[in-house]
């Protein structure tokens, strides 16, 4: 599967151009262990910048998985978690979900 992540992480693309260190390491750890943690932190990184298609994580999660959730957390004015994520990909959605926005 690491094959798999890389492979992935070199054909995206942000902003930016490639994706730096720090977004791959966001992404693999998501894909690795997807959760409530990793899932806050990597859902909203950009990977396809030059085409039509949905650009961020979230997005491509979306439409791979139609039955997703179009809602996230919802935090309060202080940041505070009033409702959590109703729902994390699993590898093989976010996978998906990457190869949809990079292919």
């Amino acid at each position: 599967m690491t094959t798999d992540i890389e492979l992935e992480l070199d054909l995206a693309r942000n902003v930016l151009g490639t994706l730096d260190e720090d977004v791959r390491r966001r992404i693999r750890a998501v894909i690795e262990t997807p959760n409530v943690e990793t899932w806050e932190d990597a859902h909203c990184i950009i990977l396809n910048w030059a085409t039509a298609k949905e650009s961020t994580l979230w997005q491509g999660v979306c439409a791979v998985d139609p039955t997703f959730p179009r809602r996230g957390r919802l935090t309060d004015i202080k940041g505070r978690v009033l409702e959590e994520w109703r729902q994390i990909p699993s590898q093989e959605t976010l996978l998906a979900a990457m190869r949809y926005l990079t292919h």
